[in-house]
């Protein structure tokens, strides 16, 4: 422990990070968890509750979809691909099923609209027959960067899960958010080949 951790100035375990925000203000508190995830590989988190992809073509039928999402309902972002297998856009599933229950209960999702971009996106949503009507851009990393980048990409899209492309941009795997959890619920510098360390 070092004299200003001694001396109050912040708690055991924490570093003011050097770095200081880009508006000028002063240095943050890093934790030692904070400064894991900025490196630790993506490739570290994939897996760990053995989430598959689930990927289905643009010209695929929502009603299709969505048997197939209630088949595999541990994966909640699905990705859509084209003719080549490249991610063009994804579905969460809240979207999918607004497609689909939107014809159900309309008002449900009228009653959230205010203001032209969102009454614009829900006629989008309600006329969707295909995958491809009602896919937003894809959310996507690759195996090595580093699971802080996921974690904003995530919440910044309000999304709960990305997938792994390589440099072409196909897909090779799916991140859920809660594999991020679950990589900090393990002992730190547990190998991920041991059992005990994975999250049932």
């Amino acid at each position: 422990m070092d004299d200003l951790a001694k001396a109050g100035g912040y708690p055991a375990g924490k570093q003011v990070d050097p770095h200081r925000e880009a508006d000028g203000g002063e240095g943050r508190i890093v934790t030692d968890e904070g400064r894991r995830a900025r490196s630790t590989p993506v490739a570290d988190a994939e897996g760990l509750l053995a989430i598959p992809p689930l990927l289905v073509t643009e010209d695929a039928d929502i009603v299709e979809v969505l048997r197939q999402a209630s088949a595999q309902p541990q994966t909640r972002v699905i990705g859509v691909v084209d003719a080549n297998g490249i991610l063009i856009g994804v579905l969460p599933i809240l979207r999918l099923a607004e497609a689909y229950l939107s014809h159900v209960s309309p008002e449900v999702v009228l009653s959230d609209i205010s203001d032209l971009a969102a009454l614009r996106d829900y006629g989008r949503v309600i006329e969707a027959r295909t995958a491809g009507d009602a896919m937003v851009p894809p959310v996507t990393v690759t195996a090595t960067q580093f699971i802080d980048h996921a974690f904003r990409l995530m919440h910044s899209r309000h999304i709960s899960g990305a997938y792994v492309v390589d440099a072409g941009g196909r897909p090779t795997g799916y991140l859920d958010l809660l594999e991020l959890v679950a990589l900090f619920l393990r002992p730190s510098g547990g190998d991920r080949g041991e059992p005990d360390d994975r999250i049932p």
